[in-house]
């Protein structure tokens, strides 16, 4: 057994970090100190944590190696820490920098860039530094998605073969008990960002991004097509083309064109669009769904589809926002992989630590990794007939400039597509 690592949490009083605090406290032997930063004093506010089990310190306080090197430096140094987890809005890569220039092992849950950074680019910054001189290893992107979705992505690989393309797809039915308000489950600050700020995108193939402009919120995708092969909906949703890290690594690490599609309730997405529309998009118009504050009921389904000539092969989890006290359902999934990720970076022994450099959720197959997020989520895999209303000849499609084409899919052994062609549909 390896030394008890000593753990840094920051962000401690997120969401996210309240769920996968629960089931730290499960594992907490296993490890030394914990210490747990947040700028903002809540964490009283979820009665489901068991301080005792946890025996944490909390400091609060700011912390960010961009602002503060010597300051952050200090503080691994001073409390000793072997391993951050950063929950935190900090960019990445100073954090990151820091981390591993301190002798600790750095894990988190997606790539944050600076203001007017342009965010595709850092993440294509991190992949092609996966292997350079760093001191320790690292897990990027360790949550759902990005997360797990990308480790069943290289096990769907493996078992499959190289499909033609791969969507990702998301659709959270949280809504408040009562009265009815336009909700998110995770973060409204991160999620408006999302929607309003970048531009809608996918990416097309290894270092081939196609965006479009001005951003998801104009650029909808019709999800009966996603959804309907796995889960019955009167109407379904027109969801939002995001391009998250997980389209950006599966891209870079397969040369297979990715797209994620997500959509919540369809009244707030209505609602967020009009808002938008009308010059008046702010915080105001979104409530966070947590169950500390804000009761939610619904669930929330997270998935991939591999997609071939003949058949797609889904591998979904869906989660109910009632799973954990004090939680959603979306925070506890992202929680499952970040578990399972703490414990993979650690090691239980010599044999299973992971070599120096920095990983991506797709990367750790064959390691522990693989065996804790089945163990901490359960998924499904379904293999189905491909769809006869999208014929794989004549996809409709969207290029760069926003006219329609149409794009002739070729066999998986001739990626990458034409360039200037997108694979997928984009709604307008």
């Amino acid at each position: 057994m390896t030394e008890k690592k000593n753990l840094l949490i920051i962000g401690a009083a997120g969401g996210v970090a309240g769920a996968f605090l629960k089931r730290l406290a499960d594992d907490r032997n296993r490890f030394g100190s914990l210490v747990l930063i947040d700028a903002v004093d809540r964490m009283g506010s979820d009665p489901a944590l068991c301080w005792d089990r946890l025996g944490a310190e909390f400091l609060h306080r700011r912390v960010d190696a961009g602002a503060d090197r010597a300051g952050y430096r200090a503080l691994l140094e001073n409390r000793r820490i072997d391993v951050v987890i950063d929950l935190s809005v900090n960019e990445t890569r100073p954090m990151l920098a820091e981390t591993d220039a301190a002798g600790a092992c750095y894990l988190n849950t997606g790539i944050a860039n600076r203001i007017g950074e342009d965010f595709a680019g850092v993440v294509f910054d991190l992949v092609e530094k996966k292997t350079g001189g760093w001191k320790r290893p690292h897990i990027l992107c360790a949550g759902m998605n990005p997360g797990i979705v990308n480790h069943w992505v290289q096990k769907g690989i493996e078992r499959h073969g190289r499909p033609l393309r791969i969507t990702h797809f998301e659709y959270d039915s949280g809504e408040a008990v009562d009265p009815w308000r336009p909700v998110i489950t995770w973060s409204r600050e991160t999620f408006l960002d999302e929607i309003a700020n970048d531009p809608a995108g996918y990416m097309a193939g290894r270092g081939r991004m196609q965006s479009f402009y001005p951003n998801p919120l104009k650029h909808r995708v019709a999800m009966d097509d996603i959804l309907a092969p796995i889960l019955s909906l009167k109407v379904y949703p027109r969801g939002f083309l995001l391009l998250h890290e997980e389209n950006v690594t599966i891209a870079q690490a397969c040369d297979v064109p990715s797209r994620f599609v997500f959509a919540n309730d369809i009244r707030t997405m209505d609602h967020l669009e009009s808002c938008y529309d009308n010059g008046r998009l702010s915080l105001d118009d979104l409530h966070l769904g947590d169950n500390r504050g804000l009761k939610i009921r619904g669930s929330v389904l997270v998935g991939i589809r591999l997609e071939y000539p003949d058949r797609w092969v889904y591998r979904y989890n869906r989660t109910g926002h009632d799973a954990l006290d004090g939680s959603s359902g979306s925070c506890l999934q992202v929680a499952a992989g970040l578990h399972a990720a703490l414990l993979t970076l650690v090691g239980e022994n010599a044999d299973d630590r992971l070599e120096k450099g920095i990983y991506f959720c797709e990367d750790l197959s064959g390691t522990a990794f693989e065996r804790l997020a089945a163990q901490n989520l359960d998924s499904v895999e379904v293999v189905l007939p491909a769809n006869a209303d999208v014929p794989w000849d004549d996809f409709a499609a969207v290029d760069a400039a926003g006219s329609e084409t149409k794009l002739r899919v070729q066999p998986a052994d001739n990626l990458p597509l034409p360039a200037g062609v997108g694979p997928f549909a984009v709604g307008k």
